[in-house]
């Protein structure tokens, strides 16, 4: 819930901006009342991908076959998913901006796994190796939640990003 610039639409903000507001090209969203209020809840939404032309000034950049770091960031942290606080003031539905149940998880964001697979062999990676941990979210484009009160997000375009041409 750190502060962030508002959103400029010349692609100036940094990847700490893109952090700590929404994400691109959202795809699904379910409101989640608070105190079964019809004009004062949780909006979750996913972020389905990015358009790398409106993220960065000059559009991406490629130098000598590599991207900088900083765009990647921005790049990485513009896709997920979010947890919004909204309000209906005056008829008009508002952000709540800087609310303590606002969070975005992004695909760097440190998970812990939980339930029957935790630390199974086929969790193993690099990133974790005892298969207890993944990081973050992606390319998330259906939805749905649960009668007990959750959201749910699932993956698409997945052979785009999980390749093994060796």
């Amino acid at each position: 819930n750190n502060l962030a610039n508002a959103w400029r639409s010349d692609g100036s903000n940094t990847s700490t901006d893109q952090a700590n507001a929404a994400g691109m090209h959202h795809d699904g969203m379910h409101f989640f009342p608070l105190n079964n209020s019809s004009s004062d809840g949780l909006l979750a939404i996913n972020y389905e991908y990015i358009d790398q032309k409106v993220l960065h000034p000059n559009g991406p950049t490629t130098t000598n076959g590599k991207r900088p770091a900083e765009e990647v960031r921005k790049e990485i942290n513009a896709h997920g998913a979010a947890v919004i606080r909204i309000r209906k003031v005056n008829g008009i539905w508002q952000v709540v901006t800087n609310d303590a149940l606002n969070r975005r998880f992004t695909s760097a964001t440190p998970m812990e796994i939980a339930g029957p697979l935790r630390g199974n062999a086929n969790l193993v990676t690099p990133y974790s190796p005892d298969g207890t941990r993944t990081r973050g979210t992606n390319n998330n484009c259906g939805n749905g939640f649960t009668p007990w009160g959750t959201y749910l997000t699932c993956e698409e375009n997945w052979p785009g990003i999980f390749v093994n041409k060796g």
